[in-house]
C-alpha cells in the first residue's frame, strides 16, 4: 500500500529534528575548520569529525526508510530492515526514553521479536497534515488501530487519525471524560513532580500531548527559593561559559 494513501498514517521525523541535527553537523564543520587552523587543534578537529560522522548518520533517520508507518494491515518500521507487523500479531506496546517499542511476530515470522523505534522529545511529524505527534500520542493511536476488530473499522479510524487536527479551545479536567480524567491526572501528575535526567525532555512531551489533545495543563507551581536557584545558575553557566572559551583561545592561539 502506497504510503500516500488516504488509509495510510506516516510519522516521519520532525522538522525540528531535521533542523537541530543539520545544526549539530553544520557547527562540527565550522569548529574543525577553526581548530584546524590551530598548530594544537589536531586532537579536537578528529573528536569533531566522529561527531561529524555520528551526526550524519543521524540523517538517515530523516529519510523514508525512518517513517513509521501505519496501515490498515500492518504496522511497519525500521531504517535498514524494514519489519511488518500484522496488528493481530502485535502482543505490546510501551515506551522507552526517546524510542516506542512492540513487539510481535512479524510476516511469515515463526518467533516473536521486538522492534526498537526512534521517538524524540519533539515527537514526529504526521505526513498527511503535516502536524506534530508526541510519543504519548502515538502509542495511542497504535493501541487504539491495534484494539480495532476488522479491516474497514481500522481504515475508516485510520482516515479520521491522519486529518487529526488540536482544538482550537482547549479543555479543563472537569470537561474530560472519566477515561480520559485517569489519563489526564497520571500525566499531569508526572510533568509536575518528575526530578532528575531527562526531566526537561519528558515535560516537552507532556507538554505537547495536551496541546494536541486540547487539554489545559495545569502550571508547574515554581517557589521564589526556586526562581533565586534557577538564575543563579544561569549565572554561573553564562560565567562559566566565557572562562572556558578564553582558555581554549589561549590554548589554540598563544
Amino acid at each position: 500500500m502506497s504510503t500516500d494513501s488516504s488509509e495510510t498514517i506516516v510519522l516521519q521525523a520532525s522538522r525540528r529534528y531535521k533542523l537541530w541535527l543539520a545544526s549539530f553537523c553544520l557547527l562540527c564543520l565550522l569548529l574543525m575548520g577553526i581548530f584546524y587552523l590551530s598548530p594544537k587543534g589536531g586532537p579536537i578537529s578528529m573528536i569533531l569529525f566522529w561527531l561529524l560522522f555520528v551526526g550524519i548518520l543521524g540523517l538517515v533517520n530523516c529519510t523514508r526508510s525512518g517513517d513509521i508507518v501505519l496501515t490498515a494491515k500492518y504496522l511497519e518500521s525500521g531504517i535498514f530492515f524494514r519489519r511488518r507487523f500484522p496488528w493481530d500479531k502485535i502482543t505490546e506496546v510501551w515506551t522507552g526514553d526517546e524510542h516506542i517499542w512492540w513487539s510481535g511476530k512479524t510476516v511469515n515470522a515463526k518467533k516473536e521479536r521486538t522492534c526498537k523505534n526512534q521517538f524524540d522529545h519533539w515527537g514526529r511529524q504526521c505526513k498527511s497534515n503535516q502536524k506534530q505527534v508526541s510519543k504519548d500520542l502515538a502509542v495511542e493511536w497504535i493501541e487504539k488501530i491495534r484494539s480495532v476488530g476488522s479491516e474497514e473499522e481500522r481504515k475508516q479510524l485510520i482516515r479520521k487519525l491522519r486529518t487529526n487536527r488540536p482544538p482550537r479551545i482547549l479543555r479543563t479536567r472537569s470537561q474530560l471524560s472519566p477515561e480520559e480524567q485517569e489519563k489526564f491526572d497520571r500525566l499531569n501528575s508526572e510533568f509536575q513532580t518528575i526530578r532528575g535526567e531527562g526531566t526537561l525532555e519528558r515535560r516537552v512531551e507532556i507538554t505537547n500531548y495536551f496541546k494536541q489533545k486540547g487539554w489545559q495543563l495545569d502550571p508547574i507551581k515554581v517557589s521564589e527559593g526556586q526562581k533565586i536557584f534557577g538564575c543563579l545558575f544561569l549565572l554561573f553557566i553564562l560565567v562559566a561559559g566565557v572562562v572556558i572559551l578564553s582558555i581554549f583561545y589561549r590554548y589554540l592561539f598563544p
